[in-house]
This record gives structure tokens, C-alpha cells and sequence, in this order.
């Protein structure tokens, strides 16, 4: 299906969706009739979209007759797609989600998720999961951020979406935020297991990419399993040093 098709298709599926006619702007706080985002922050989010040149492998913003300024520090051993820079309203919407529990957030935020993974050319008996969660921060936060992504984004792809990835328990529960690429691969280790697998293509669902660790060490444990293939979506990516998490 050709981008621009896909993107109205979610469009409709999603703007079109009933909220309450008293509702303010999720991300800055505008009173609007009946809408989730106002004008404004759609118009931003639109311009912190990925689109145009990227890596193949890795999906970050390529310039023209560069080399990949990702794959020359990181790897990934998947192919990789991130919906948005991981910037401004892009950055609110996911600290929404993770931390404020506001899984409205994730019907936005699935949408360019899907429209991302429509350009992959998945397979079509391709299954959705994400990265779990450790038990004791799921209770803390009431809510299981990157189940509410991926469920919804398989919904809008017409796939299934099922928990393949374990977390071991009362380990690695030290948060990913603000560690370097060697201290993530550190705090991850041995982290995941993945029930056996026979075969099969996996769509693996994350909120943000930033070295690239956590579903690298993901994916491998999808592979070990049995799994024939991953492929990597995220509703936004780090596209700098600077980039605040």
C-alpha cells in the first residue's frame, strides 16, 4: 500500500474516532471542540516526521551521499523505522504515555507507527510485539506503555499482536534513561528470554530508538528463539547527541 493511501486510511481511522465535544489539546493544553490535537501541534508533529532519505538499515535521516551517522558508531542487526524525531511535541506525547499514563497518547502515536511500518513491506504472517516491562515498574506506573503502543498500531495494520518476549525476574529493572550505549548493553544483559519459536516474521514495537540496545538485545533474543525475522518500529528516534530523553 503506497504511503500517502495508508496515512489516510489510519487518518480515518483514528481522527475520525469520537472524543468528548469539551476536550483540550493533548500536548498543549488548547480547548478544542471535540479534538485530541489542535492544529498547530499536528502541523509540528508533521514536521518532525522521518520522512524523505533514510538508512536502509537503520532508518535514520540520511543526507544525500552521506554515510549513516548511526551505523557508524551503533549496529543493528534488524532493519529499523522510526515514525518522528524524538523532539518537542514528538518527545511530549511520549513522556505522556510513559510516565504520566495517558494511553491516548498511543492512539497518536500508533498511527505514525503504522504509517512507518506500512513502508517495510512485512510480511503477511507477521506478528507484533514489544518490549516488556519489569513487573514492579508496570505496578508503579498502572500501565504497560509499550503493550498500549503495540496493540494499537497492530490494530490499525491488521495484525496480531501477542507477548513474546519474557522479562526475567528482580533483574535489569534499572531504568534505560539518561545510561550511555555501554551502560544500557550492561543494564540489558540477560535481560529478555523468548518462548521457542518455529519460524515467523516479527514486527517489534518501542516508543523511542536511542542507541539502539534495548531491541537489539530484544530482537536477538526473538532470534535465538526460533524466530525467522524481526523488523524494528518506534514512534520516535534520538537524531542527536543532544537529544534529551
Amino acid at each position: 500500500m503506497r504511503p500517502r493511501n495508508l496515512w489516510q486510511r489510519l487518518s480515518s481511522a483514528l481522527l475520525g474516532s469520537v472524543y468528548p465535544d469539551d476536550t483540550t489539546c493533548l500536548v498543549c493544553g488548547e480547548s478544542l471542540p471535540g479534538e485530541v490535537l489542535c492544529p498547530d501541534c499536528r502541523k509540528r508533529l508533521d514536521a518532525l516526521r522521518l520522512s524523505g532519505a533514510v538508512c536502509d538499515r537503520c532508518g535514520h535521516p540520511l543526507p544525500q551521499g552521506e554515510a549513516c551517522p548511526f551505523c557508524a558508531v551503533h549496529f543493528l542487526p534488524v532493519t529499523a523505522r522510526s515514525a518522528w524525531a524524538h523532539k518537542d511535541e514528538a518527545r511530549r506525547l511520549v513522556h505522556l504515555l510513559k510516565f504520566h499514563q495517558q494511553a491516548i497518547a498511543a492512539d497518536i502515536m500508533a498511527r505514525a507507527a503504522a504509517e512507518a511500518a506500512g513502508e517495510m513491506n512485512l510480511c503477511a504472517d507477521t506478528v507484533v510485539t514489544w518490549v516488556t516491562m519489569p513487573e514492579r515498574r508496570k505496578r508503579e506506573r498502572g500501565i504497560d506503555h509499550g503493550y498500549e503502543l503495540a496493540s494499537r498500531t497492530a490494530d490499525l495494520l491488521g495484525l496480531p499482536c501477542r507477548q513474546l518476549l519474557l522479562r526475567r525476574d528482580g533483574r535489569h529493572e534499572i531504568t534505560q534513561r539518561g545510561l550511555d550505549g555501554e551502560q544500557r548493553a550492561q543494564n540489558l544483559s540477560g535481560a529478555f528470554s523468548c518462548m521457542p519459536m518455529k519460524g515467523g516474521h516479527v514486527l517489534l514495537l518501542d516508543d523511542v530508538l536511542t542507541t539502539g540496545r534495548t531491541v537489539t538485545v530484544c530482537a536477538r533474543a526473538l532470534l535465538e528463539a526460533g524466530c525467522e525475522s524481526v523488523s524494528v518500529v518506534t514512534a520516535t528516534r534520538a537524531v542527536d547527541r543532544k537529544t534529551e530523553l
